[in-house]
């Protein structure tokens, strides 16, 4: 019996953890979605862990800010992307998978798979790695982190 309650604690102590770091990591996609409304290219860095898989990510947000772009022309008839989290992955401590959409809504709607691998470093959740359906030969070097890895 000792043991059947001691699981349930344990249980029940990781699953309020798990709350607690999907929140977290709700929190940080939603940074992200900040920076659409407002972009700022040195807020980024805040984002990542300092050994982010650079091209990808670089990939990824050269591509939302395109978007964001067209949303932006005077005629456009798209809404502003945005991110939306579809499910939250804990694989280990520290470490979880995140699948998202980049959702435009409008006349030519867009609805772009996203993979997030995110770690925890101290207290807060930060981006190890982005991949996304996108075009990747017109991608710039919007974290100014140097080459990638």
């Amino acid at each position: 019996m000792r043991v059947l309650c001691l699981f349930l604690f344990i249980s029940a102590a990781a699953s309020a953890d798990d709350a607690v770091d999907r929140a977290a990591i709700e929190h940080l996609i939603g940074a992200l979605n900040n920076l659409t409304a407002k972009p700022s290219v040195e807020a980024l860095p805040a984002l990542f862990t300092a050994d982010v898989n650079r091209a990808p990510a670089n990939c990824f947000l050269a591509g939302h800010w395109r978007l964001v772009q067209v949303a932006r022309h005077p005629w456009s008839e798209v809404s502003t992307p945005r991110l939306e989290t579809l499910g939250v992955e804990i694989l280990a401590p520290g470490l979880a998978l995140v699948d998202a959409i980049n959702r435009q809504i409008g006349v030519s709607a867009r609805r772009i798979p996203v993979l997030f691998v995110m770690k925890r470093e101290g207290a807060d959740w930060r981006i190890a790695s982005i991949h996304s359906l996108v075009d990747c030969t017109k991608s710039s070097n919007l974290l100014g982190l140097g080459s990638s890895h």
